[in-house]
């Protein structure tokens, strides 16, 4: 998947990785932007913090988290991010019937993550079973990853019971 984005993103010409700074030098490399946009999406890792792992500015990673994910959205949004056709739910219902699942669409997961870079004034709006700061994520995927629903629940909304209702 990794390789599929980047082909994508050499397209995106502030991505380019013959591109030149101000002092005539070769700027970053596209594997630096795309690692410092993934570890502050994924990670949720400060622009500043990026530093410490891939030597570019703050700048150019917060610039690098809008480019990608403006590329991510332009390239991938007619195939990944949208709502399943009536031919593709049928043809998911048709495969969970044969295995037992009658008008099943896709499988739902629940995950929680410790949120290490929750705002000071909200830990205990997200607290979890830990004690520490939680999101609770809810997707529900098919058996070709795609991702019909992804949802972050807001703190306090009992996300366990909402995602059984």
């Amino acid at each position: 998947m990794y390789e599929r984005i980047r082909v994508e993103l050499v397209k995106e010409s502030y991505i380019d990785e013959t591109r030149r700074d101000a002092t005539r030098c070769q700027s970053c490399y596209i594997d630096q932007k795309m690692c410092a946009a993934l570890m502050q999406l994924v990670d949720g890792v400060s622009s500043r913090a990026v530093w410490n792992y891939v030597k570019i500015g703050s700048s150019t990673a917060t610039e690098s988290v809008k480019q990608f994910s403006r590329a991510v959205v332009h390239h991938f949004k007619y195939k990944y991010l949208r709502d399943p056709s009536a031919e593709e739910l049928q043809s998911i219902a048709n495969e969970y019937e044969r295995l037992g699942f009658p008008g099943c669409v896709g499988c739902l997961d629940c995950a929680a993550w410790e949120w290490d870079a929750c705002p000071v004034g909200w830990p205990g709006n997200y607290k979890g079973a830990s004690k520490k700061p939680t999101l609770r994520m809810e997707a529900v995927c098919d058996d070709y990853l795609y991702c019909w629903h992804l949802s972050f629940g807001v703190p306090g909304s009992k996300n366990n019971l909402y995602i059984l209702y």
